[in-house]
């Protein structure tokens, strides 16, 4: 979990002497809220060790891949032809990346290691020759970007990786990935007290008031929302965890 139950159960102003319900809901909140902050960064965000395939997705032909034309300079006549489809860079998921423990395999109709006997000894890609994983450091790697010399096979599951990513509980509490936790604090919070004011018989968070003849205008959205046991990130969540988005992995 990207924060603990203490946490969000400080923040949310209850104590140890919280009812069970109290405790049962901030627990259940704050589960869907971890799910709800990783699934929008696409990232499994704790440090673990991953297996993935690569590429995961059909690239799909590039502009310059489909053109082809004869151009002729100074009577001399020259043919383009289309360049080839490997990609130079596959982007790994779970940011950061550990130089340390990262395994490359690469077989052509292995079917993402479905096929029998696929993935063998033979297929592992040497570190530092047929390819490299781009860091700052020589340890780790911000991006994810994985570099092959030559360019990576474009066939789907062709490419398997093993290799160690996320961040450390260090690095989530007061490290580089502060805001991740941050966001995740926020979300938890904010759908703990729209569900208590749903309890309290309200058909969602106050919007707006007025005094003369006295009126109050709910938000029905965020009443729906919490009948449906839907958790979102907010806004100001969201804009906390831009920096840790990698676009590039939707497609590696």
């Amino acid at each position: 979990m990207i924060c603990s139950l203490a946490e969000v159960l400080t923040l949310c102003g209850l104590s140890a002497s919280a009812t069970e319900a109290q405790l049962a809901l901030a627990s259940m909140l704050n589960v869907l809220a971890d799910r709800a902050i990783k699934d929008e960064l696409q990232n499994e965000v704790e440090q673990a060790q991953h297996v993935h395939f690569h590429p995961a997705n059909d690239t799909g032909p590039q502009l310059d891949d489909l053109l082809a034309a004869d151009v002729t300079v100074r009577s001399t006549t020259v043919s383009l032809g289309p360049r080839s489809r490997r990609r130079d860079v596959t982007q790994l998921r779970n940011t950061p990346v550990l130089v340390a423990g990262l395994e490359v395999r690469e077989q052509t109709g292995a079917m993402f290691g479905q096929l029998a006997g696929s993935f063998g000894s033979s297929t592992v890609l040497t570190a530092g020759t047929n390819y490299y994983l781009q860091t700052l450091d020589g340890t780790t790697s911000l991006t994810g970007h994985l570099v092959r010399v030559g360019g990576w096979p474009t066939e789907q599951g062709s490419v398997k990786v093993t290799y160690t990513g996320g961040y450390t509980r260090a690095q989530l509490d007061g490290g580089i990935a502060t805001s991740i936790k941050h966001a995740a604090i926020l979300t938890t919070v904010k759908a703990y007290k729209q569900a208590v004011v749903l309890q309290a018989g309200e058909s969602g968070p106050v919007i707006s008031e007025s005094l003369g003849h006295y009126s109050r205008t709910h938000d029905a959205t965020t009443a729906a929302m919490m009948a449906g046991l839907t958790v979102s990130v907010p806004q100001e969540a969201v804009l906390l965890l831009q920096k840790h988005r990698h676009y590039g992995r939707l497609f590696g």
